[in-house]
């Protein structure tokens, strides 16, 4: 089950910011609710599991200040990006998405980014990074 970027919810929220928000560029394109990775200097762009080049997940996108800029959690409990199976397991999708489902293609990538708390709240903690 893919959850398109978190459902490119409008209403995503943090529950715990003690963990680290931080402010950086990122292109136009990038929504809140959005998976991103770094790249450059205080930069970001949207993870996919397609390819190495596009990977580790490093945040998800909780604000948009202004088009090209982005408000980042690192690590926390995330609300409002869908309705979520309480207690799974989910991988990074592609374009900045969500999935219940590892990837299995050769080429592509296996990143755990978080469990489900409940059906509303994520707890994002990215993992380590497979490539197949």
């Amino acid at each position: 089950m893919l959850l398109a970027k978190f459902a490119g919810a409008s209403g995503v929220s943090v529950v715990d910011v003690r963990s680290g928000v931080g402010a950086f560029t990122v292109p136009s394109g990038v929504a809140v609710g959005d998976i991103v990775r770094f790249t450059g200097a205080n930069t970001a762009g949207v993870a996919d599991n397609s390819a190495e080049a596009t990977v580790p997940a490093i945040a998800v996108v909780i604000g948009k200040p202004t088009s090209t800029t982005a408000t980042l959690l690192y690590f926390g409990e995330v609300t409002g990006v869908g309705v979520l199976t309480p207690t799974a397991i989910y991988f990074l999708g592609t374009a900045g998405g969500l999935t219940t489902v590892a990837p299995s293609a050769v080429g592509s990538v296996i990143q755990a980014v978080g469990q489900a708390i409940d059906a509303s709240v994520l707890l994002f903690a990215p993992g380590a990074v497979t490539v197949l």
